[in-house]
C-alpha cells in the first residue's frame, strides 16, 4: 500500500513494486538530529572536563594563596574553551587527556611542547603541580640571593678600594717624631740666623762709630 504523500515516513512505496527512495527531507532531519546528538555529547564531555579541573583547582587554592604577592609568575585559572586548561603560569597548564578521565600536565617551551606529568589521580596531580610551584618559588630566592651577594661582593669591593686609597694617602705623611724634629730644625735655624744677625751688628755699628 502506497504511502500518503504528506506523511513523515522517510520512507515512500512506489505503486511499481520497483522498491522504496529515501525522502530527502526526512534524511535532512535525521542527520541534524543526530549531528544536534553529537554536539551535546561534546558539551557535556567539556562540562565534566570543566569540572574536574574546577575540583583540582580548588585542591591547589590554598597552595597559591601562600605565594609571595610580589611574585607574579603564578596565576591559578580555569579557563573555558574547545579544551578547559587549568593554568599554573604563562606556559604551564593542566588539561585533560584523550580518554577525558587522565589529568595531563603540560609545558610549553621554544623546543615545542611537553607532557611533565600524567595521572588519573587527582590528588597525585595536586602534588605534581605543588612541586612545581615550589621548584620555582626556589629558583626565585636562589636568584635573589645571587643578586644580594653580588652586590654585596661590589660594595665590600668599593670599600676595600677606599681603604687602600686612604692607607696610601697617609703613608706619604712623615711620622710624628720626624714632623716633630724637622720643627726643631727649623726653629733653630731661625734662633742662629737671628743671633748671626744680632753680633753682626754689634760689631759693625761700634767701628762705625
Amino acid at each position: 500500500m502506497a504511502a500518503d504523500k504528506g506523511s513523515d515516513n522517510p520512507h515512500r512505496e512506489l505503486d511499481s513494486g520497483a522498491g522504496t527512495i529515501r525522502s530527502l527531507r526526512a534524511a535532512v532531519d535525521a542527520v541534524r538530529n543526530r549531528k544536534a546528538d553529537q554536539r551535546d555529547v561534546v558539551v557535556d564531555l567539556g562540562e565534566a572536563e570543566r569540572a574536574r579541573l574546577d575540583l583540582l583547582a580548588a585542591e591547589l587554592l590554598p597552595l597559591f594563596e601562600e605565594i609571595d604577592e610580589a611574585d607574579e609568575r603564578f596565576d591559578l585559572a580555569v579557563t573555558q574553551g574547545e579544551r578547559p586548561r587549568m593554568w599554573i603560569d604563562m606556559t604551564t597548564f593542566v588539561a585533560m587527556g584523550h580518554d577525558k578521565l587522565s589529568y595531563r600536565m603540560v609545558k610549553d617551551t621554544r623546543m615545542g611542547r611537553i607532557v611533565m606529568a600524567e595521572t588519573s589521580d587527582k590528588d597525585k596531580m595536586a602534588d605534581f603541580v605543588a612541586e612545581y610551584v615550589a621548584e620555582k618559588v626556589l629558583e626565585r630566592e636562589k636568584m635573589i640571593e645571587g643578586e644580594w651577594r653580588s652586590m654585596m661582593s661590589v660594595k665590600n669591593a668599593a670599600v676595600d678600594l677606599s681603604s687602600d686609597a686612604a692607607a696610601i694617602s697617609t703613608a706619604h705623611l712623615p711620622p710624628k717624631k720626624q714632623r716633630r724634629n724637622r720643627l726643631g730644625w727649623f726653629l733653630l735655624g731661625v734662633l742662629c740666623s737671628v743671633a748671626l744677625i744680632g753680633a753682626a751688628a754689634v760689631i759693625w755699628v761700634p767701628s762705625a762709630l
